[in-house]
């Protein structure tokens, strides 16, 4: 009975084992869906996107002491890709009159800077490499044409001019990673960019600085509470998800169509 027993409490913890293994490995592939985790493996380089800085740690979470601030654009290794916390959200917009809420997660993973290892906030790591600051005739912080960061860092592969009198200007730029910058000008002026299959933290981190998203939330917004503006968020099976923003002369946006993400950006006198 001594032996039966033993048997049956060992073949209880193995079907406990077996059950947790198995619950740990489905919560991932379910957070994964939802994260830019993904999109990297083990091995790969990704660039620090953070204006500001982004912090390594000791461990995966912000109670963990700082290792090390890494600068905008610093690239980091990544030494292990598998979640090391709940996913982390950031309410970038509050639910109100005017817009949905709009909520980003994101998850810790452990990277090597140099010869230091640590966790970072995949929230703001890009594969694509980051687009310089340069500055202005008045000595102000500005982001460097897209035209000159694609031709820089991946090569221009076509540039052509489109002039049909059933069409507005049109003017083509593709590149060797196969971004693709189009121009339109008739009585409005537009652009749009094809980004490619990327994460929807990529592209965000794309829209956001070129677009000046967030900026646009705290400073412009505010100043002009009365304007008539709107702001959409949308999300499609795939966790695919789309933003807009438009007032009565201009707007910005970034779609999911076709397997990639399109910004685009319009203009009316």
């Amino acid at each position: 009975m001594g032996n039966l027993s033993f048997q049956n409490g060992d073949v209880a913890k193995n079907k406990i084992m077996k059950l947790k293994f198995i619950i740990t490995i489905f919560l991932a592939i379910i957070l994964s869906e939802f994260s830019f985790a993904n999109f990297y493996k083990k091995g790969d380089t990704l660039n620090v996107w953070a204006a500001s800085g982004l912090n390594m740690r000791e461990g995966p979470g912000i109670d963990f002491p700082k290792i090390k601030k890494l600068e905008y654009g610093k690239k980091v290794e990544v030494i292990d890709q598998y979640l090391r916390s709940t996913p982390i959200n950031i309410t970038v917009v509050k639910k109100s009159k005017k817009s949905d809420e709009f909520v980003l997660k994101g998850f810790w993973v452990r990277v090597k800077f140099g010869t230091r290892e640590g966790y970072v906030f995949d929230r703001y790591l890009s594969r694509l490499p980051v687009i310089n600051f340069i500055k202005n005739e008045k000595g102000e912080k500005i982001s460097e044409g897209f035209v000159s960061y694609a031709d820089r860092e991946f090569g221009l592969k076509l540039h052509e001019d489109v002039d049909h009198p059933d069409l507005p200007l049109q003017e083509k730029f593709l590149f060797k990673n196969n971004m693709e910058l189009n121009y339109k000008s008739a009585e409005c002026f537009g652009m749009n960019i094809n980004l490619g299959s990327l994460s929807f933290n990529e592209a965000y981190l794309f829209f956001n600085h070129i677009g000046k998203f967030e900026n646009i939330l705290k400073n412009v917004i505010p100043k002009h509470p009365d304007d008539l503006y709107k702001i959409e968020f949308k999300e499609n099976k795939d966790h695919h998800h789309s933003i807009s923003y438009s007032n009565e002369g201009n707007g910005i946006s970034l779609n999911w169509k076709d397997g990639k993400f399109i910004y685009e950006y319009w203009s009316c006198c």
